[in-house]
C-alpha cells in the first residue's frame, strides 16, 4: 500500500508514470503514460543517476529529462531494459517523469527482483547485453 507523501528510498517500490514525445515537438508530453515498476536501489554498481535524480521524491512528483540514445545506457543502468522498452519510441526523447507511488517493498520483492537482474534477453536492442 502506498504512502502518502512518502520519499523514495533505498529499497522502495516505486511506481512511475512515463511520457516520451521527440525532441523537436513542443507540448505537454501528450497521450497515455507508461507505467514502470522497480525497486529502487538494487543495482550491482550503486545506484544509476537516473534514480538519483528520483532519490527523496515523493507522488505527484515530477522530472522532465532530455535523454539521448549516447547518454540513455549510463543514465538508466539496470533500469535500462525497464524504461526503454516501455516507452514507444526510442531515443532521442523528451522524457516526463511522474512519480506515481512509493511503498517499502517487502523482501520476496527484492529476492525476486534480483533473480530477473540478469538482462532483458539481448534481442531488445536496448543495449543490455542480456
Amino acid at each position: 500500500m502506498a504512502t502518502q507523501g512518502k520519499t523514495i528510498e533505498m529499497l522502495d517500490m516505486v511506481a512511475l508514470d512515463l511520457r516520451a514525445q521527440p525532441c523537436t515537438v513542443a507540448g505537454d508530453g501528450g497521450g497515455a503514460p507508461t507505467r514502470v515498476a522497480f525497486i529502487f536501489g538494487l543495482g550491482t554498481m550503486g545506484t544509476t543517476p537516473f534514480e538519483n535524480l528520483l532519490f527523496g521524491k515523493a507522488p505527484g512528483d515530477v522530472l522532465s529529462l532530455r535523454i539521448d540514445a549516447a547518454h540513455a545506457p549510463h543514465l538508466f543502468g539496470h533500469l535500462q531494459c525497464t524504461v526503454l522498452q516501455a516507452l514507444p519510441q526510442v531515443p532521442p526523447f523528451d522524457l516526463q517523469v511522474t512519480v506515481r507511488s512509493v511503498e517499502k517493498a517487502d523482501n520476496r520483492e527484492v529476492v525476486k527482483a534480483m533473480a530477473r537482474m540478469g538482462g532483458c534477453g539481448g534481442d531488445c536492442g536496448c543495449g543490455c547485453g542480456g
